[in-house]
């Protein structure tokens, strides 16, 4: 119910001229036009134990244009996310609890599943030793560097 304040039907009838300009008050609102986008959202995880490492990652993601989402453990993130094929992980390999190997294990038996950034600090052979089952994913060493986080994600100008 819509109530005037004692200004009488008047005051309810002139309410819509003193907002809209005049030659839409007494013509149809055209209606906005629908259209159809297709879009692809691209969600990027780190999870990395080392605070000062997972922090430096997340901020170079970010003045990337990305918006990482980050965990200092694998079960944090299993627990809370659900992955796509769209989806990039960067996995420390030598998380505490799970470990990195066991999470892409993990990651590798589901359909669908994201792309994978191996982040490491350990020895070529150990990580090849570690990772054999692993082909498909990428390996950044630490420390990491600008160039070579930059020829992860082409696409966003980096390189």
């Amino acid at each position: 119910m819509t109530h005037s304040a004692g200004l009488g039907d008047s005051a309810i009838r002139l309410l819509p001229e003193l907002f809209l300009p005049k030659d839409m008050y007494h013509s149809p609102v055209p209606r906005p036009r629908m259209v159809k986008v297709e879009v692809c959202v691209v969600a990027v995880f780190v999870v990395e134990d080392d605070k000062a490492v997972r922090e430096s990652l997340v901020l170079f993601l970010r003045q990337v244009d990305l918006q990482p989402v980050a965990y200092e453990s694998a079960e944090a993130l299993l627990n809370a996310e659900t992955l796509g094929p769209d989806d990039t992980v960067f996995v420390d390999i030598g998380l505490p609890g799970m470990s990195g190997a066991e999470l892409i294990h993990c990651l590798y038996q589901r359909a669908g599943r994201p792309r994978i950034i191996v982040v490491s600090g350990k020895p070529q052979h150990v990580l090849e030793r570690e990772l054999s089952c692993f082909e498909e994913a990428q390996i950044l060493r630490k420390p990491l560097d600008a160039d070579s986080l930059a020829s992860i994600f082409p696409e966003n100008g980096l390189h």
